[in-house]
């Protein structure tokens, strides 16, 4: 099994191509989260897998919880926890490029819950996969890094995605920062052009 750390969120999604989010009429909630969506395609795929963080204890959250379940992703380390359960607006503009507005108070919050467990769900694993998204927060960084270093310890393959989201970080220097820290000992590191 392998262990996908990260998180989960309600992606809504204006269906209609706008050049701003001014523009966007109504909007229809989908499953997100890189992580989560991670989990979710491999689980489809016939892997199997466990997404360690959370949502809120809300109704957006049970909603992802079992939209997971539905999937086949493993919940044993998935918390629901009293934080708001995180929301991205997005948008597509006519030429097909996304723009993200994301409410994200809930995704330190998520995964600090797990913060005892790390260790249990790290060695109950085969592997382990991560991104850059948990790598923003102070407290969530110390979390992902002790999974990521418990895993190289047990001889544990890593996958690291950089996937950054420069809006969410103080500077760019710092996103590039985090992100070589966890290149070193990774099994895969999966990244675009810009990432790279």
């Amino acid at each position: 099994r392998t262990l996908i750390l990260g998180e989960a969120l309600v992606d809504l999604v204006c269906e209609t191509p706008v050049t701003s989010m001014a523009q966007a009429t109504s909007f229809v909630p989908r499953f997100g989260g890189a992580m989560a969506n991670v989990a979710v395609v491999a689980a489809r795929g016939g892997a199997a897998v466990s997404l360690a963080g959370g949502a809120g204890d809300d109704d957006w959250g049970a909603w992802l919880r079992d939209r997971l379940g539905e999937e086949g992703v493993g919940l044993e380390w998935f918390t629901l926890v009293d934080a708001p359960t995180p929301v991205a607006f997005v948008t597509v503009a006519p030429g097909g490029e996304p723009t993200f507005r994301l409410y994200a108070e809930g995704v330190g919050d998520a995964l600090e819950a797990l913060g005892p467990r790390i260790d249990e769900a790290v060695q109950a694993s085969a592997a382990l996969c991560f991104a850059s998204n948990t790598l923003v927060g102070a407290r969530e960084r110390a979390l992902t890094m002790a999974a990521r270093d418990r895993a190289l310890a047990l001889g544990r393959p890593v996958v690291f995605d950089p996937n950054l989201r420069l809006h969410r970080w103080r500077s760019p220097q710092e996103a590039a920062q985090c992100a070589r820290e966890c290149v070193p000992g990774a099994f895969l590191v999966k990244a675009n052009g810009a990432e790279a």
